[in-house]
């Protein structure tokens, strides 16, 4: 029922009609009745709610859209699977856990145009095709988000895809699992080319391999005005070792990546795409662990260049700096001949404090 009608129902009301509605057919006795079986889901994630409108597209707040009659509390465990469209355009969504193509072969999109939905725990593409496009709004994980993910007893490997391109996006979870791109065999892809995404604790890409050696994949594009702010480290191959494969694109000199330190593992990729007027850097607030680079490649295309950038940094270095193999990390250039002689690729270590990566041309 939308929101603003005259015989609007509370979600307390919802609730105490759910409770009834369930308490009566638990009494029911079936006897010869045919049975319709629930769907499986291999993991044993077993939503209480879930979006089968039979348009196949429709707005959160729409009861009928729902397996109960009554859109989800923030008890509630959700899935869209099954090709589903679901809609965000208003305040208050809520839910405990949301899992957009949560069955093997299964698909589903979430929509965020405006409003804000929050839930605790969120994977997309658990073990299907999972997507979300968020054009404004805001999303809140009080503690977790995966983006491509797989576990124990799967049958399919996830696929999920994240597209921000204006809102927020804030995962409040401070363990080192709460922000994942492609974990365990998943690929996962997060493209914020609008809009902020922050999250409080360590950011993933490309998290552990699955039990069966199989590699994970996970893929962040930062273009156009995007923000991503890392609470505390950005580890680029979360595996550390093989299988796993991690890219992190910075793509134009209008989009800002900071984070407390970053970690750049042997089998990840930072590449960064220059527009006219060159290319972001990343910023690392001075934490602990500052910049660790363990081999790797290092992708440059500067063809979009018109002008040769200013070259000018501090030698003063102010946080310790741990880097294995640094000579080692491989470049991969694109230019065009009049760009410059020197090119010098810099991560902000605090203030005024920088520290280069230089190479010439």
């Amino acid at each position: 029922m939308k929101r603003g009608k005259s015989r609007k129902i509370t979600r307390g009301h919802r609730q105490l009609l759910r409770s009834a509605r369930a308490a009566s057919c638990a009494l029911c006795v079936c006897g010869a009745a045919a049975v319709i079986p629930a769907p499986v889901y291999a993991d044993l994630y077993v939503p209480t709610v879930v979006w089968d409108n039979s348009n196949a597209d429709g707005d959160w707040d729409l009861d009928a859209g729902w397996s109960t009659g009554f859109e989800p509390t923030a008890s509630d465990k959700v899935a869209v699977d099954n090709g589903r469209i679901i809609t965000i355009s208003q305040s208050g969504e809520v839910a405990d856990e949301i899992r957009v193509a949560s069955t093997s072969a299964s698909s589903g999109t979430l929509r965020v145009l405006s409003g804000d939905l929050t839930f605790r725990l969120g994977e997309i593409g658990d073990e299907g095709t999972g997507v979300v496009n968020q054009l404004g709004g805001a999303v809140t994980s009080t503690n977790r988000l995966w983006i491509g993910s797989r576990g124990p007893g799967y049958d399919a490997l996830g696929q999920g895809t994240y597209n921000l391109s204006a809102g927020t996006v804030d995962v409040q979870g401070t363990a080192s699992t709460a922000m994942r791109v492609g974990r365990a065999g998943a690929t996962g892809t997060l493209n914020i080319s609008g809009g902020t995404f922050t999250t409080a604790g360590q950011f993933n890409i490309a998290a552990q391999p699955a039990a069966e050696g199989l590699p994970s994949k996970g893929t962040v594009n930062l273009s156009g005005t995007g923000v991503l702010n890392v609470g505390t480290t950005l580890l680029n191959d979360a595996t550390g070792t093989d299988p796993g494969e991690a890219l992190l694109t910075l793509s134009g000199s209008n989009v800002t990546l900071t984070a407390l330190s970053y970690a750049h593992r042997p089998d990840a990729t930072l590449s960064f795409i220059a527009d006219a007027a060159g290319v972001s850097p990343i910023t690392v607030l001075d934490g602990p662990g500052g910049v660790s680079i363990q081999d790797g490649d290092l992708l440059l295309d500067l063809s979009a260049m018109t002008a040769a950038p200013a070259l000018s940094y501090s030698s003063t270095i102010s946080s310790p700096i741990r880097s294995r193999a640094r000579s080692s990390m491989r470049l991969k250039a694109r230019y065009s001949a009049t760009t410059c002689s020197l090119i010098c690729m810099t991560a902000a270590m605090g203030t005024p404090a920088i520290w280069p990566w230089c190479w010439r041309c």
